[in-house]
């Protein structure tokens, strides 16, 4: 997917992606001629900057939310998952925002005051590349309702139907970007009801996190790990299950004199 992202950046016959598109229109909605590229070049980069590019932000959001929550065994973990991403993406946020305040104002395109610099590693207003990031902390503060949803694999499923409609009309968030929104949640579906398709059909039974799914929608297996799946015949009917002795003796025990009833036990056996 970093590559997909070299892809988007690597225009060469426009100053940006949007005026490539329309440069390489030949007629309107209205039929009206356009001077547009009509060489192979032009729509070669059209399909690999426009078409095959714009999927690398989407597949970023999607297997950040599938990371989060893959790993996530209930409320209890949010708490931890947040602390790791102070050090994951907070701090790298901020410290990487104010560097590039420094740069400006060592540039002569900013002068320096605390204030500039606290909106600058805030808003990364000097590094608008950031947005990703400032966008993934906002999700990420989302997740104790994204986990309510996904409790329910239909629920979550229908909130993301519910809001790509909304989208489609025009709808908004505030702070957060809806489409950001979108794919993030889909991964976490993945994640929650879905790591079979990605992990095998092992991926259940190699974490932890598929039986406390279970066992919070009241459908789970809960038969203790280790334990037998059926008893054994004298635990249904209440026997004594007589205790078993290494008799006779093994080379180097010595050998005890056993209960003349214990004895008579063990031979039966």
């Amino acid at each position: 997917m970093s590559l997909l992202v070299v892809l988007i950046h690597s225009v060469n016959l426009a100053i940006d992606n949007t005026t490539l598109s329309s440069m390489i229109l030949t007629a309107d909605h209205t039929g009206a001629e356009l001077a547009g590229i009509t060489g192979i070049a032009g729509h070669v980069e059209h399909l690999l900057s426009n078409a095959l590019g714009q999927m690398a932000v989407p597949g970023f959001f999607l297997v950040s939310g599938y990371l989060f929550f893959r790993t996530l065994h209930g409320f209890r973990d949010i708490g931890r998952k947040w602390q790791e991403r102070v050090w994951s993406l907070l701090v790298p946020y901020g410290a990487w925002n104010v560097l590039w305040y420094l740069a400006y104002v060592l540039s002569g395109r900013r002068h320096f005051s605390l204030t500039a610099m606290s909106e600058a590693a805030a808003n990364h207003s000097c590094n608008p590349t950031f947005w990703y990031m400032y966008q993934l902390m906002l999700l990420t503060l989302l997740a104790p309702l994204l986990y309510l949803l996904l409790r329910n694999a239909f629920v979550m499923l229908l909130s993301l139907l519910l809001l790509a409609t909304a989208i489609g009309a025009g709808a908004t968030l505030p702070l957060v970007n809806a489409d950001a929104l979108i794919y993030y949640g889909v991964g976490a579906l993945f994640a929650c009801h879905g790591r079979g398709l990605f992990e095998g059909a092992a991926a259940d039974a190699a974490s932890p996190e598929g039986d406390a799914w279970k066992g919070e929608r009241g459908g789970g297996d809960r038969r203790p790990a280790g334990g037998s799946e059926r008893p054994s015949a004298s635990q249904l009917h209440g026997e004594r299950v007589p205790h078993r002795r290494h008799w006779p003796p093994a080379a180097g025990m010595a050998a005890a004199d056993p209960d003349p009833g214990e004895a008579d036990e063990l031979r039966a056996l």
